[in-house]
């Protein structure tokens, strides 16, 4: 039997079927609830008016030290130093009562270059 090349087909369709997509209610409801309340950048987060339940940060500072996430070094003006941005968020119990804050560091790893900064 001879084997035919498979070739993908130039047609591109943009129909979706989405019948098979779940839609929740509730994730609309907490994107919402979350873009009106939780502050997204740390200057939001500071003056906030819960400002001191943001202790988050403190516990996740140590945790990233202790698990070797980064390792301090000496850079040169070469080096493409990565950004980071904290990202701030209000969990909520069912009552929408804020029940834990927390912290989340993002490191900005889209502004990397290909054998420049890795292999």
């Amino acid at each position: 039997m001879k084997k035919v090349p498979v070739v993908a087909s130039k047609d591109i369709s943009s129909s979706i079927d989405t019948s098979n997509i779940f839609h929740s209610k509730r994730d609309r409801v907490r994107d919402t609830t979350m873009e009106e309340t939780s502050p997204r950048p740390n200057s939001q987060a500071v003056a906030h008016e819960n400002s001191l339940d943001w202790e988050e940060i403190d516990k996740k500072i140590p945790s990233i030290e202790e698990n070797d996430v980064w390792v301090p070094v000496e850079t040169s003006s070469n080096d493409n130093i990565l950004g980071s941005t904290w990202v701030f968020e209000e969990k909520e119990d069912k009552g929408r009562n804020i029940v834990k804050y927390k912290a989340h560091l993002c490191v900005h790893g889209f502004s990397q270059r290909e054998v420049v900064d890795y292999n």
